[in-house]
């Protein structure tokens, strides 16, 4: 009896465990100003991998996965654009753990005057 109970202790556990190996998050940018933006990048506040992109046109959506798999402490996101004959802007936002992202993805829209980001979490 105690070897069942045991092979159902360990099937239970093992069916909790997220088996979700990638280590970062998915994300998807969206420019929904008025402008064309250069010199695109995200990356986090620790800066170890930086997702780059030299032109995002008004009503592009660029896709990717930014992986947190060599971010070691607690940070935030940072994205950083230039829009048409303007200076250079810096966003920071949301929270990472201990290199582990709390969502599954973020979809950040780039508005006129602003940015949004939305998190999801995947079923």
């Amino acid at each position: 009896m105690r070897k069942y109970f045991f092979i159902v202790l360990m099937l239970v556990m093992i069916s909790s465990c997220s088996f979700n190996t990638k280590k970062g998050i998915k994300i998807s940018i969206e420019n929904k100003s008025n402008h064309n933006l250069e010199n695109v990048s995200l990356s986090t506040t620790e800066n170890v991998i930086e997702l780059k992109l030299e032109k995002l046109n008004k009503g592009d959506v660029y896709s990717d996965f930014l992986s947190l798999k060599d971010n070691k402490v607690d940070g935030a996101y940072v994205i950083k654009f230039k829009r048409q004959n303007k200076e250079f802007e810096e966003h920071r936002f949301g929270y990472y753990t201990n290199g582990t992202a709390l969502e599954d993805s973020m979809k950040i829209e780039i508005l006129n005057n602003e940015i949004q980001v939305k998190y999801g979490k995947e079923k």
